[in-house]
């Protein structure tokens, strides 16, 4: 607290001073820096051009003498010419040197030229240059044909006549590399001094404004050591106020630090019952007999108690290795069709994060027979994580199966796929008591096909060839699901109706809708209607090789599955059923 009071009051007594000598400091350091990057500037513009003058002057320089040395050359294959008389030949190699070398001092001449053009005296000098070497070398050549003409009998003629034409050439060019020499003395000059004028004019204002900033500064200081004359007395008061309020402080943190100590042995009292209730927990999970598991985001195992070892057969190392869809049971359906649909169904209440129970037939490949088990399954999403905790109840015989008689139910259900397996289990539940369990999943299954048919081929309208192209195109239960949101099916519904007696289980199927041709597969064999491979050909072929009796009402639409318990109970004379007169037999009109 006082230091922030502190703080606030240097900010009062300093803001003037300080603002003011923090402007006047950037702004001469500000000063200072551009003046520093000016003579830089100038110092490498200076540098630069220095040696850019030197380097053409140089250049300027060897360009003229070259033209000198190459002046001399033509003039050495102009007295060649004379010398070689009339050996043509050589006469030949001598005159094409001659060409070549006053093409060559003309090119080096116009390429001085033009690196002169800035220079006008320069420049008209190379020009007239240009003229005489053109006419020397014109007239030479007007003797070399008149040579030529001669025979070469007028030799000493032309050597009276052009001795010392070149003199004025060669004068010329030593003229001239010297005035491009003194041009490029000049430039590097006068850059030079410009450089040294504008670098004095900056060291003079740098001066100034040492000497302007560095008063100005020492204005402040002063004024700024006033302040803080003042300030030490204010200080001093406040410390001694500082040191009271501090006292307190202290009081006031060890009575905290009390607080901390006992809220610390809190903690570690709580930790300690944690660490009670953790073992409880753990003792309470790994000693039930039901599997407690979690799942991760692609239905592979992540964990599960001992349990599973003792139910499933599998260890608990192995078992992330195992999918949880891959351990349902779906033998004798097509494509493993029960997988797909389990599997549809997870997904979406993965997605709605909605808790699901069903019953389901687990295998692995250490068990010889599935066993029943009730899954539940709930998605916690946790920190942003998605936990899957799951927990299978294995379906134990019912303590009322030796009571049970006989029961009589109806329902009707909606055009789900899950709901068709789990509708089978319920229904099938009591022939426990009559049925061992590998007939009763037989007859299990037979509904559940029957149910599923009567679902898509009734209820939804989906034909043999709509299924197959969903199913090869991979969009089946967006296919199936599309129907179900159709208006004009989804309020249609599948009645089960069914009774279980000591004699005869009987299951009534009734779905609304527009029936098919079952005469045609109820007349032929198991194997026939595999090859006629139309939707309802299969589960027709599967329901008759299960049960005992399959009647159809005249529609298509309905159907009566009667599977007899005990042959020497409810028949008549004539081998017909005497019971369940409340389930009317299918219409024949």
């Amino acid at each position: 607290m006082k230091k922030f009071k502190l703080l606030e009051l240097l900010k009062r007594l300093f803001s003037d001073s300080v603002s003011e000598t923090y402007i006047l400091i950037s702004g001469g350091l500000t000063g200072f820096f551009i003046i520093f990057l000016i003579n830089a500037m100038l110092g490498l513009y200076s540098v630069f051009g220095i040696s850019t003058d030197l380097t053409e002057n140089l250049s300027g320089v060897n360009m003229a003498r070259n033209a000198q040395i190459t002046l001399h050359e033509q003039v050495l294959a102009w007295e060649n010419i004379l010398i070689s008389g009339k050996n043509y030949p050589d006469f030949q190699k001598n005159y094409h040197l001659f060409s070549r070398k006053a093409e060559s001092v003309q090119n080096t001449l116009v390429n001085l030229k033009i690196q002169n053009a800035h220079d006008k005296i320069i420049h008209d000098d190379i020009e007239k240059l240009l003229v005489k070497h053109k006419t020397m070398t014109g007239e030479f050549t007007n003797h070399i044909v008149d040579m030529r003409d001669k025979e070469f009998r007028n030799v000493e003629e032309k050597i009276k006549a052009t001795s010392g034409m070149e003199d004025s050439l060669l004068e010329s060019l030593n003229r001239v590399a010297a005035e491009i020499e003194n041009a490029g003395e000049i430039r590097s000059r006068n850059t030079g001094v410009r450089y040294l004028v504008i670098a004095s004019v900056s060291a003079v204002i740098f001066i100034v404004l040492i000497i302007y900033y560095g008063r100005q500064i020492g204005i402040r200081l002063i004024k700024t050591h006033n302040i803080l004359e003042k300030m030490v007395v204010e200080r001093t008061r406040e410390y001694v106020e500082a040191n009271i309020s501090l006292q307190k402080e202290i009081d006031e943190h060890k009575v905290t630090e009390q607080k901390l100590i006992a809220s610390r042995n809190e903690t570690e009292d709580k930790n300690r019952l944690l660490t009670v209730s953790e073992r409880r927990y753990r003792l309470i999970v790994e000693g039930t007999k039901e599997i407690i598991f979690t799942l991760d985001d692609n239905w592979y195992f992540k964990t599960a108690n001992d349990a599973i070892k003792q139910e499933l057969k599998i260890s608990q190392d192995a078992i992330s290795k195992f999918r949880f869809v891959d351990l349902i049971c779906d033998e004798l359906t097509e494509a493993t069709m029960l997988r797909r649909i389990v599997s549809e169904k997870l997904e979406q209440s993965k997605k709605e994060l909605k808790k699901i129970k069903f019953n389901a037939q687990l295998k692995t490949p250490n068990l010889i027979e599935p066993v029943e088990f009730k899954i539940t399954l709930e998605f916690i999403e946790i920190e942003g994580n998605l936990e899957i905790i799951g927990k299978a109840v294995r379906l134990a015989d019912d303590r009322f199966t030796e009571s049970f008689i006989s029961e009589k139910c109806e329902y009707l259900i909606r055009n789900l796929l899950f709901e068709a397996d789990d509708i089978s289990h319920r229904i099938t539940n009591n022939l426990q008591k009559y049925m061992d369990k590998t007939d009763i999943n037989m007859i299990r299954i037979g509904l559940r096909e029957i149910i599923i048919n009567s679902i898509e081929h009734g209820n939804l309208n989906i034909s043999f060839e709509d299924k197959t192209e969903a199913i090869l195109t991979d969009r089946y239960f967006e296919f199936v699901n599309e129907r179900q949101n159709n208006p004009e099916y989804r309020d249609k519904r599948v009645r089960i109706e069914y009774m279980i007696s000591d004699s005869k289980a009987v299951y009534k199927i009734t779905d609304q809708g527009k029936g098919f041709n079952h005469r045609k597969f109820l007349a032929a064999s198991s194997d026939e209607t595999g090859d006629v491979a139309l939707a309802h050909g299969r589960g027709i072929a599967m329901v008759k090789n299960i049960f005992d009796e399959v009647r159809y009402n005249f529609r298509g639409n309905q159907v009566l599955l009667v599977k007899h318990l005990n042959k020497d109970k409810g028949f008549d004379e004539n081998g017909s059923s005497r019971e369940f007169g409340e389930i009317q037999a299918i219409e024949v009109s």
